[in-house]
């Protein structure tokens, strides 16, 4: 799993990535796991680990940087939801 992360309160799985194993579907998914990042600050997204789904997920990561998003384990997201501001 994987956390796209601006800032995050707690994790959960927003978008599976490959729900339809078809790559313009996953890219589709990507897009959307982005759009989400973008209005609500983060987005968790999970994908199974499969040949096309790596390719995919990998070709992706490489233009997250131009884009300003970073990338996170889901851990970091999962341990910034335990985090508690006074």
């Amino acid at each position: 799993s994987m956390a796209l992360v601006q800032k995050t309160g707690y994790a959960h799985i927003d978008i599976i990535i490959d729900e339809v194993a078809e790559r313009e579907a996953m890219l589709q998914a990507l897009a959307a796991l982005e759009e989400k990042a973008k209005t609500t600050g983060h987005a968790v997204g999970m994908f199974h680990p499969k040949p096309l789904s790596y390719q995919a997920v990998l070709e992706w990561i490489e233009t997250l940087p131009g884009k300003g998003y970073v990338l996170a384990p889901l851990s970091a997201a999962t341990a910034l939801s335990q985090t508690v501001v006074p």
